[in-house]
């Protein structure tokens, strides 16, 4: 059977940095890493992700810079990239021109759920 195909906030992967271990978000991105549910991940997330961690007021509040490194390993690798294409066929080539929260991947049954 396969595992649950999820799309993560981007506070969830900020409250498993900057929060207790033993928190909600810090279970769900242990979920992504061992496998237990598959990760879909597009531009737009990993931008985002980006770009909220390098905010002064998060990049203080994390811990460890190896965990973070581990993290980020495990959501690119674990994660399933998604570049969702236009409707002309191409390849969308701005994360403003569709979020996470609307892809599809045919297949998946149900649609990725949102953490």
């Amino acid at each position: 059977m396969n595992a649950p195909l999820i799309v993560l906030d981007t506070g969830v992967v900020v409250r498993a940095l900057t929060g207790r271990s033993d928190s909600a978000s810090s279970e769900v991105v242990r979920a992504v890493q061992t496998g237990e549910v598959r990760l879909a991940v597009c531009d737009a997330f990993l931008i985002e992700t980006t770009r909220v961690l390098r905010e002064p007021r998060v990049e203080s509040r994390i811990g460890s810079a190896g965990r973070a490194f581990e993290v980020a390993l495990d959501l690119a690798f674990m994660g399933r990239h998604h570049r969702p294409r236009d409707t002309t066929g191409r390849a969308c080539q701005t994360p403003k021109t569709i979020g996470c929260s609307t892809l599809h991947f045919p297949g998946s049954n149900p649609d990725p759920a949102t953490y």
